[in-house]
């Protein structure tokens, strides 16, 4: 039994929304999250998607999302399981050199996402991105947080690129 006690605090305290990013997103099916609670997990490798798309797939009461951030190498997801795709690029704050993704391995990741459904968050770090802002979450958890003011995001057809 593990000593993590995040979710009991999340449900004591309704009125803010938390988010839990990891890259062993098979943990949270260790835990009962209350629905305050955003689950996301890095998807930077292709080695990431099927356990990714596993356990985001069986989330069903949280908002899910996948962040794709830096982004190392082309990823591919038979499905979209989840709520929001994130995409940046290497910030050069984890030893690495500051980089940006292979445009197409983000242009297709966008095309997949809008065949599923997905919103899509563009960080400020990547150097080309959409306009416009996300739509979609209020169908599913009532009107949209304002933690999104900045940065891109896009579901819709009509984004335009600067």
């Amino acid at each position: 039994m593990s000593s993590f006690r995040g979710p009991l605090y999340c449900a004591d305290s309704p009125q803010w929304t938390y988010i839990f990013l990891t890259k062993n997103p098979k943990r949270y099916l260790n835990f009962e999250f209350p629905e305050n609670c955003w689950l996301g997990t890095t998807v930077d490798r292709q080695s990431r998607v099927e356990t990714a798309v596993e356990v985001l797939g069986q989330l069903n009461d949280n908002i899910t999302f996948v962040s794709c951030e830096p982004l190392m190498e082309e990823v591919t997801f038979p499905e979209m399981p989840f709520d929001w795709l994130i995409i940046g690029g290497r910030t050069g704050t984890s030893g690495m050199a500051a980089g940006q993704p292979e445009w197409e391995w983000v242009w297709r990741l966008q095309d997949s996402a809008r065949r599923y459904g997905v919103e899509t968050y563009w960080k400020p770090n990547l150097k080309v991105r959409p306009k416009g802002f996300p739509t979609g979450i209020e169908a599913k958890r009532g009107p949209n947080p304002t933690m999104f003011d900045q940065g891109a995001t896009t579901s819709d057809s009509a984004a335009t690129f600067h």
